[in-house]
């Protein structure tokens, strides 16, 4: 018996018992409550007892989870440490950049809500109960004070001896002596509660309520200008501000929106400083970097960084919240999925797409009345909608397919050239009008030819395959429109066993295929569609999506965790043990046959292979036929998985050399038939550009990797 196959027999152990396992890496958190960075260093903290930390500007993450006490309130860069505080008095310092951290003693338990540095030496921080918490001595030992009863929000020093605090009921207050004494400051008191305090110099303060007002000084605070900025609220508060003069500010508020605000001798003048705001979310902090870039946390857990060409790059998307539809994967493991938050139109929906197999999702763009999104194993990436969409770069750009002559429904391509299209009136029309058209391509949809048009129902799905077989099924009422010749000629066959109304949810076509009804109806053909069988059946499933087929394995999903598998492309069907009460809403099956799928709730689950797929010893699983190379991450810090597939088991030689020439590493691996990993430990190394070389069978396959310290 091959090794391969020992390893899957020994598997089988633990999938019995297995649970779905998520893929994202940050499924304990709900989201990112506060943002600090220097140079490629970030530190994000959560509402959890956890630090996220990146070393190289977003690249990749790491968690941090000894001596973090749940939910940091905001972190701060002071000098050569970082500070953290928190609920019930918490304080925690790092001196090697979020590595390590330690918890520090305050005597007080009111809640921590911002702080601040005057150097690295004194350090201020305010909360709850009119607390503020002063060191001089970095944090060593602490001083409490109480100068009033309302809630603290926000604390900023302009001098080593000016600071301001600003809090609830329009509460703001300030020292001239380094925080030894506070004093109330009447002239900016207002019947309103504030968030944020920016400042310039001595002269330029500007004071942000959570509901939209603002107060500004720019003479010290010896006079007071109010403004009410309804119009520029996405959210329902100002979450950062930084003043660019002593009359000019720019503030964020919790919808991730930029905007300006100045006060000039004609009175007030604003607008938005950014022509877009980053993915939908709810946002806790935002950050501007020394290269004036912003970076915006919040719910999700959800992290995105302002570029200098105006535009939002999503350095964290979780799809937490949303309801997802349409997973599917390309061969080189990039994917995409849809997505739409619960309460809003489900026609109304983000399409996100991965490069490493579902682990991390970036916003790849918005659609409207969204159909299908389909792969195929070129790469090629397509949206169908009120029209279709192609992208040859996994999801970066996508170009517009032209129009055919009217709304599509659903789209398939075979191959980069040859495709074929479905459209549908949206309106009923009366009898002898056209309610819908099926088209092919050969030029990759620079052109369509009309092959059929239909008059007495509704089209509404497509199915194809590189053999020239094509089904089209109806809207409800049991028929399939059959090609074997690639549309030239297409009959109609009427499923057995069907229920009106029943609609077509997914399939798997070829010389054995079937279809899958949302009733959990399987029919199933051995003459690729000139008829068809049922074959399975199950009143308590509502089915919601179908697999792919490697050698006649696929799945099934629906309602409340279920899952249905099959063997034989759909001739019989075994309910698989309930993994999860969750929704699943896709699925994708993995050459090693281990399958992916996504909720109504937004989590993207792993499953190991079923042990159904692994009942014939002598028979090896569809697994890719050519040789690839890829790692992750990429850039890289410390270390990254160099990943290789392979058509037969055989040995290999795995190089590393410097962008010099120099050989780093040479290892022999016995390499396995299908997808192969081998950790590259980078530690002592220089950062740089490296490249590996697989050389096996007679083939040499060469990547390049770039370590970032």
């Amino acid at each position: 018996m091959k090794k391969y196959l020992l390893l899957v027999l020994t598997s089988a152990y633990f999938i019995v018992s297995a649970q779905l396992t998520s893929l994202n890496p940050f499924d304990d958190i709900d989201a990112f409550t506060s943002v600090t960075a220097s140079g490629n260093f970030l530190l994000l903290g959560t509402d959890k007892n956890k630090i996220i930390r990146s070393t190289d500007a977003g690249g990749s993450w790491s968690k941090v989870e000894i001596s973090i006490p749940t939910g940091i309130n905001k972190l701060h860069h002071s000098g050569g440490a970082v500070f953290g505080v928190g609920n019930s008095g918490t304080v925690i310092k790092s001196t090697d950049y979020g590595l390590t951290w330690l918890a520090l003693t305050t005597n007080t338990t009111s809640d921590l809500l911002d702080i601040s540095s005057v150097n690295p030496f004194v350090i201020v921080a305010c909360g709850s109960d009119g607390t503020i918490l002063r060191t001089t001595d970095g944090g060593v030992s602490w001083s409490v004070s109480n100068p009033v009863a309302y809630r603290l929000n926000s604390v900023r020093f302009s001098t080593l001896l000016t600071g301001w605090v600003a809090g609830d009921d329009g509460m703001v207050i300030k020292t001239t002596d380094g925080g030894n004494s506070w004093n109330q400051v009447t002239g900016a008191s207002g019947a309103f509660n504030y968030a944020v305090i920016s400042l310039f110099g001595e002269d330029g303060i500007f004071l942000f309520s959570r509901e939209g007002q603002a107060m500004v000084s720019t003479d010290g605070g010896l006079n007071w200008a109010y403004d009410f900025l309804p119009v520029y609220m996405v959210g329902d508060t100002v979450v950062a501000a930084w003043n660019y003069s002593r009359d000019t500010a720019v503030f964020a508020d919790d919808g991730g929106g930029l905007s300006i605000l100045a006060l000039t001798p004609n009175g007030f003048r604003h607008g938005r400083y950014t022509g877009n705001a980053p993915i939908l979310s709810k946002y806790f902090d935002v950050f501007r970097t020394e290269e004036k870039k912003f970076l915006a946390v919040g719910r999700g857990p959800s992290m995105s960084r302002l570029e200098l060409n105006n535009t939002w790059t999503p350095l964290i998307t979780m799809l937490k919240g949303r309801n997802l539809r349409f997973l599917k994967f390309a061969e080189n493991g990039t994917g995409l999925v849809a997505g739409y938050q619960d309460g809003s139109n489900p026609d109304k929906s983000d399409i996100f797409v991965t490069s490493d197999r579902g682990v991390s999702w970036k916003l790849s763009t918005s659609t409207t009345y969204l159909t299908n999104l389909k792969t195929i194993p070129e790469g090629n990436f397509y949206i169908t909608e009120l029209y279709s969409w192609v992208s040859n770069d996994t999801g970066k750009t996508w170009r517009k397919l032209p129009e055919v002559s009217a709304i599509k429904r659903d789209l398939v391509f075979v191959d980069p050239y040859t495709g074929y299209c479905i459209d549908y009136n949206l309106s009923t029309p009366p009898p002898g009008y056209v309610r819908g058209r099926f088209y092919i391509t050969r030029s990759g949809g620079t052109s369509w030819n009309t092959l059929k048009t239909y008059e007495s129902y509704s089209i509404w799905k497509i199915f194809a395959d590189k053999e020239g077989r094509v089904w089209i099924t109806d809207n409800g009422s049991g028929i399939v429109n059959v090609s074997l010749d690639s549309g030239i000629t297409v009959a109609e066959k009427y499923l057995p066993g069907f229920y009106t109304g029943d609609m077509a949810i997914g399939g798997n076509i070829g010389k054995h295929g079937y279809l899958v009804y949302d009733r959990a109806r399987v029919f199933f053909t051995t003459n690729g569609g000139s008829s068809f069988t049922k074959t399975y059946e199950n009143t308590a499933m509502v089915a919601q999506a179908v697999s792919n087929s490697i050698e006649g394995r696929s799945l099934i999903v629906g309602n409340n965790g279920k899952i249905i598998a099959t063997t034989d492309h759909g001739a019989t069907w075994q309910l698989l043990p309930q993994w999860t009460a969750l929704n699943l809403t896709s699925v994708w099956l993995m050459p090693d046959l281990s399958f992916i799928v996504t909720t109504s709730t937004g989590e993207v689950l792993k499953g190991e292979r079923p042990e159904i797929f692994t009942d014939v010893e002598d028979e090896s699983p569809e697994l890719p036929v050519d040789y690839t190379l890829g790692n992750y991450p990429n850039p890289f810090n410390g270390s990254t998985v160099i990943y290789f597939t392979l058509p037969a088991d055989n040995n290999c030689h795995l190089e590393v050399f410097n962008s010099l020439g120099s050989l780093v590493l040479s290892e022999e691996i016995k390499g396995i038939r299908g997808e192969n990993t081998f950790r590259f430990d980078a530690t002592g190394m220089e950062s740089g550009v490296y490249f590996y070389r697989v050389r096996t069978g007679g083939k040499s396959l060469t990547g390049k990797m770039v370590l970032l310290k």
